[in-house]
């Protein structure tokens, strides 16, 4: 059990880092290349950008809430006491996705835009992912299970 749970918790580790790593990537390719080339091409359709933005603002708020609450949830904590191994990774897989996707859109949307609204949003993003990094403690108390 506690060999299947390191290694459960190694590949949220490396996700973790990819996801964040993939996001630092992707800023810098807007700030120096890509910004060049279509930087701010929908920047003069304001109402385009106002539904843009009002989207990004509620997905972003949404999603970070259900992620970082994800399992307090009734039905997920049921789950997880079931089937500890099995629910975990595509879980835990769920919440750094919650997060990391409308990071991801605010920042392709800040490029498209070029309003410095989006690049905030993907600064709360990164908040959020330092409360979801991956760790066997996390790993048993979301589970709950005790410490050998």
């Amino acid at each position: 059990m506690e060999k299947n749970m390191k290694n459960i918790v190694n590949l949220l580790r490396r996700l973790y880092w990819l996801g964040l790593g993939s996001v630092v990537v992707l800023w810098i390719l807007i700030e120096t290349v890509l910004m060049d080339a279509v930087g701010g091409v929908l920047a003069d359709n304001d109402m385009l950008e106002f539904y843009c933005q009002m989207f990004l603002v509620l997905l972003t708020l949404a999603t970070s809430y259900l992620a970082l609450r994800l399992f307090k949830f009734s039905a997920v904590e049921r789950q997880l006491k079931e089937r500890p191994l099995e629910r975990y990774l595509p879980l835990s897989n769920l919440r750094l996705s919650m997060i990391w996707m409308p990071l991801v859109l605010n920042l392709l949307a800040y490029l498209l835009f070029l309003n410095a609204s989006f690049s905030w949003l993907a600064a709360m993003g990164l908040l959020f992912f330092a409360f979801v990094y991956p760790s066997e403690g996390r790993f048993l108390n979301e589970t709950g299970q005790e410490e050998v």
